[in-house]
């Protein structure tokens, strides 16, 4: 589309910006289990917006891989577990769980 100002054309341009969802982060539900009990970790989805793939971090006790999105874990004791989610741009999100012994 072109106008004119003072005689001189002017030009004006439109675009869009596609910006994903907001990246969250679903850890799970807070669980009470008994001692040797073994407990997935991890919402269904773990990850919801930002733009894919995901990385995944979870700190806590007794995590048999730690780099997915729905580990197994075997808590041994009362205690939190703390999960970090990084997209493809370099977005975090956070969640917690508390597991009870």
């Amino acid at each position: 589309m072109a106008a004119f100002l003072h005689g001189k054309a002017q030009t004006f341009l439109t675009f869009s910006v596609n910006q994903p969802a907001q990246l969250s982060a679903d850890a799970g539900a807070d669980d009470i289990i008994c001692p040797g009990d073994t407990v997935q970790l991890g919402g269904n989805p773990t990850a919801n917006g930002g733009t894919a793939n995901y990385q995944y971090s979870w700190t806590g006790s007794n995590i048999l891989n730690a780099g997915v999105s729905n580990p197994m874990a075997i808590p041994s004791a009362t205690g939190d577990y703390i999960l970090t989610i990084t997209d493809a741009n370099n977005c975090t999100a956070l969640d917690t769980i508390s597991m009870t012994v």
